[in-house]
């Protein structure tokens, strides 16, 4: 079983456990998502990215461990940020928030889509320039992402950081100290 047959079974394992009334974050506490969603890609970058997918580390990860795996049926799908305890869901945010996914590819489940042109434009020059690996300009990809033409069911896995941050505040003094940050600069999704 290769990582290409096996990306769309985990996309219709997920679809299928995902529904309204599993997320504990209510439609009224999420802002629209923009048209578009833009998305900086290198080499470097976590997780697995295609024109046709972009997917998560933990989500690679699984579909690995599921190739490899002599009894993949048993292989449970990795935690969806709403399904972890609320302190377990703020640490991994704020992780996400400060460093991405280095050294947990295993439960890093969040991928960042920003709603500025101008800040992934900025950021691609900065990898470019001053960043880990410094990739040539002709490593650096931008996908652009128009949500109108996502399907409905796919559009609530979009979510701002700021929503996820009011509602993982109160427990933790990290994300406190970022939502008063965005509060004051609140710019882009």
């Amino acid at each position: 079983m290769s990582l290409q047959t096996l990306l769309p079974s985990a996309k219709m394992c997920q679809g299928s456990q995902v529904s309204d009334s599993d997320s504990d974050i209510s439609p009224a506490e999420v802002t629209t998502i923009p048209t578009h969603l833009f998305r900086v890609h290198t080499p470097d970058s976590a997780g697995f990215t295609s024109t046709a997918a972009v997917v998560s580390p933990a989500l690679l990860h699984w579909c690995q461990t599921k190739i490899a795996s002599k009894e993949p049926a048993n292989v449970p799908l990795p935690d969806r940020l709403c399904d972890l305890l609320h302190e377990e869901a703020a640490r991994r945010l704020v992780r996400h928030l400060r460093r991405g996914c280095l050294g947990e590819e295993e439960s890093c489940n969040l991928m960042s889509w920003p709603s500025s042109l101008l800040f992934v434009l900025q950021y691609a020059v900065y990898l470019h320039a001053e960043g880990f690996s410094r990739p040539e300009l002709s490593e650096i990809y931008l996908l652009v992402l128009d949500t109108t033409k996502l399907p409905l069911r796919v559009r609530g896995d979009f979510m701002h950081d700021i929503d996820l941050i009011k509602k993982y505040q109160p427990f933790s003094g990290d994300l406190r100290s970022f939502s008063q940050l965005r509060m004051v600069n609140n710019c882009g999704y």
